[in-house]
């Protein structure tokens, strides 16, 4: 009983010196406010401001970037299997299909009918596309440009060309669709 009599006491001793502590630390704090410069305490709000805004902005451009990324992977799986629905949902119309000759598509039926015609000359032995890098542009709030370069492989999982396009997407209706792909390189290994 004593002892655990001593136990207590000493552990009313540590709390009572951890919050003394923190008092004279929290004097301390005002104390050294107190003494900065009006102008250096409005210095040191806005540079804490402006790393906070930063660090959200920051976030918010990952999350962004994220789902562009998968959009242009859903966009390659259409391509990989043919489906030309599913690669005309990803576009605004009308949009530019950009390869060697510029095309103002002007609806979802033209796309389909180009993107068959790319689709149907495409390597022999085309299997899927991987994204290899990509940057992020932004351009405004409602416009950006994705600049990829991707690899085409074939069924044995071999590289069979890298090549680079832009993706150019426009915000409509809070969602982002593709205006216009650009198509910079294609090299065939």
């Amino acid at each position: 009983m004593c002892l655990q009599r001593l136990q207590t006491k000493a552990q009313r001793f540590d709390t009572y010196n951890c919050l003394h502590n923190m008092h004279l630390s929290y004097i301390n704090f005002r104390r050294v406010l107190t003494d900065i410069p009006l102008k250096m305490k409005k210095i040191l709000f806005i540079l804490t401001a402006v790393f906070f805004f930063g660090l959200v902005f920051s976030q918010e451009n990952k999350v962004l970037e994220s789902q562009i990324v998968k959009q242009w992977m859903d966009y390659s799986k259409g391509f990989e299997y043919k489906d030309y629905e599913r690669i005309a949902s990803h576009f605004t119309y009308p949009a530019i299909f950009n390869n060697s000759t510029p095309i103002i598509v002007k609806d979802k039926k033209m796309m389909i009918e180009a993107y068959k015609s790319v689709r149907e000359n495409v390597q022999k032995d085309y299997k899927y596309s991987l994204i290899d890098k990509w940057k992020l542009i932004n351009i405004t709030n409602e416009f950006l440009i994705l600049d990829a370069h991707y690899s085409r492989y074939n069924a044995d999982y071999k590289q069979i060309l890298s090549g680079r396009g832009l993706y150019f997407y426009r915000k409509v209706n809070g969602n982002w669709f593709l205006k216009e792909v650009t198509t910079l390189s294609q090299n065939k290994l």
